[in-house]
């Protein structure tokens, strides 16, 4: 039987059909702000609720100020405020916390997962809009000169769509979000995708590994071929492209073409090959069977992704291991270490040039590492030496400026640069309340923070007594330390283990948690007890 929602000063469900009505409480049922499961939820004067295309309920608040989501989980209902600060009358516009309301009446809900709500004492409509998040797999398989497509999705409508990095052959529609075409080159590669609309930007990276079409004589991957040396190979002459695939020793290929079938000895010299000529291109899987035997030497090159440079050989030295990574992500103030594969045999040594500033690469095991120092987008050659030569790709990194750092850019953007208030340890608000504390309980700089400092309370286990701390934490703050502390004299401080154990973490459905903290000393066992929350950047 279907039931009918009512918002009154606790959340009811009426069944409808038949001529008695039974009502059931499922959330609240006192007043206040509290979130939680059934009646354990707490409400101030609801006065409207909205429904959406999942069957969550959203409910304007009146008294508290905020807006209340209440959600089905298994058999029980669920309450948690996604809007406003209870109690605390604005107009502010903001996410989750930050919002501000003054009397919120008349609710709707659209088939987007946005809010519409009547601002009754500010005589406003407000619309609220869910956090954007990218889903789905973010590994995907795909084949060079088959056709391939992947769909982004979010959750929220994304407005736009952004993907950088894709390999040649594949390109983005921005506006539905479809990654398509006929990929040219093969290799694994690490796409920047992106989803944008008016709540913010979702970002996330998509593995992209694109592997050779099969071929029926088995083509290059029945083929080996030493750098300087004479060894078989096989692989496939493109009649259309005139591009040839001749596989390696390990899964590196080189890359020739021909515009006709050949057989027997070849000497490949320079940039001349029998029939055709070193280029620059992909990979063609119709034609005619290329086999024969073969000596390269000279100076090869070729490009792609990534761009490779084989310098002259000896014989007998060897390409080894897999295509290397060629796209980088990181954070300004995160440390970043990558490992350079080796791919010659005879390897020797490595290096790096252009490298983001705050990275290194360490000669003799290849481990480029460090710390960003500026965001950006930048270009940067890794090179594996050999005795006989040695091969060049050219790596792009992304380095994001760090959380922090955006916080700050956005919060004083209107300030003309903010000297003076926009320091870690300045307090524009005038509350006492640090930049850098604010950062790292969710708030605006300008929101009276004294409100929402962690809150000290006790918690009982096996008939005995435990301080305890309660904060918030924002999820995407990964560039700060969350460190709580004890002391029985306000002069030595300790934490960790055998000091302190986190007894919950429960999200809150707007990018922060709530954090419970226990003292693992007994209440009383020593004569003062302190706990504090301490917030460091590395």
């Amino acid at each position: 039987m279907s039931r009918i929602p009512l918002a009154t000063a606790s959340a009811c469900l009426l069944p409808r059909g038949g001529a008695a009505w039974t009502v059931s409480t499922i959330v609240g049922g006192q007043a206040g702000s509290a979130d939680g499961s059934g009646t354990a939820a707490q409400f101030q004067n609801p006065t409207a609720l909205g429904i959406d295309a999942a069957s969550n309920l959203f409910a304007a608040d009146t008294s508290g100020e905020t807006i209340r989501k209440i959600y089905l989980t298994g058999t029980t209902w669920n309450v948690v405020t996604i809007g406003g600060s209870a109690g605390v009358t604005g107009t502010a516009g903001g996410v989750g916390s930050a919002a501000r309301f003054y009397n919120p009446h008349g609710m709707v809900c659209d088939p987007y997962g946005n809010i519409y709500l009547a601002d009754l004492q500010n005589h406003r409509i407000c619309k609220g809009a869910p956090s954007l998040a990218i889903t789905g797999s973010l590994a995907v398989t795909g084949t060079v000169s088959y056709a391939f497509a992947y769909q982004m999705h979010t959750t929220g409508t994304a407005a736009s769509y952004s993907a950088a990095w894709l390999p040649g052959g594949l390109s983005i529609n921005a506006a539905t979000g479809l990654i398509s075409g006929t990929p040219g080159v093969g290799g694994y590669f690490q796409i920047n995708i992106a989803a944008v609309n008016s709540s913010g930007t979702a970002t996330g990276i998509l593995g992209l590994n694109l592997v050779m079409p099969p071929s029926s004589n088995g083509g290059d991957s029945g083929g080996t071929l030493s750098l300087g040396g004479t060894g078989s190979f096989g692989g496939t002459v493109g009649t259309s492209t005139g591009i040839t695939i001749i596989g390696v020793t390990g899964t590196t290929s080189l890359i020739f073409s021909s515009t006709s079938t050949y057989t027997g000895p070849t000497i490949i010299s320079g940039s001349t090959l029998s029939g055709g000529s070193i280029i620059t291109g992909s990979y063609a899987s119709s034609g005619t069977v290329l086999t024969g035997t073969g000596l390269i030497s000279g100076s090869l090159t070729m490009s792609g992704t990534p761009a490779t440079m084989i310098n002259p050989g000896t014989p007998g030295v060897s390409l080894t291991g897999s295509m290397p990574q060629t796209s980088f992500t990181g954070t300004v103030g995160l440390p970043f270490s990558y490992t350079m594969p080796v791919i010659f045999s005879n390897h020797v040594s490595f290096n790096a040039t252009n490298l983001p500033t705050g990275l290194s690469v360490d000669a003799s095991t290849g481990i480029v590492s460090g710390t960003p120092a500026a965001s950006g987008s930048f270009s940067s050659n890794f090179i594996d030496a050999s005795a006989s030569g040695s091969i060049l790709y050219q790596v792009n990194f992304t380095i994001a400026a760090s959380p922090y750092s955006t916080w700050k850019t956005t919060a004083f953007a209107s300030l003309n640069g903010a000297a003076g208030i926009s320091g870690d340890t300045d307090t524009p608000a005038g509350d006492g309340v640090p930049n850098l504390i604010k950062y790292a309980l969710g708030l605006g700089p300008m929101t009276n923070g004294s409100q929402y400092l962690p809150v000290t309370g006790t918690t009982t286990i096996s008939g005995t007594n435990y301080l305890t701390l309660t904060y918030t934490q924002v999820i995407a703050a990964t560039d700060i330390v969350y460190t709580v502390e004890v002391s029985n004299d306000l002069l030595t401080w300790n934490s960790g283990t055998g000091y302190t154990a986190v007894l919950s973490t429960t999200p809150n459905g707007d990018g922060t948690n709530t954090v419970v903290v226990q003292d693992l000393a007994p209440a009383g066992s020593t004569p003062h007890q302190y706990m504090r929350l301490k917030v460091t950047k590395p």
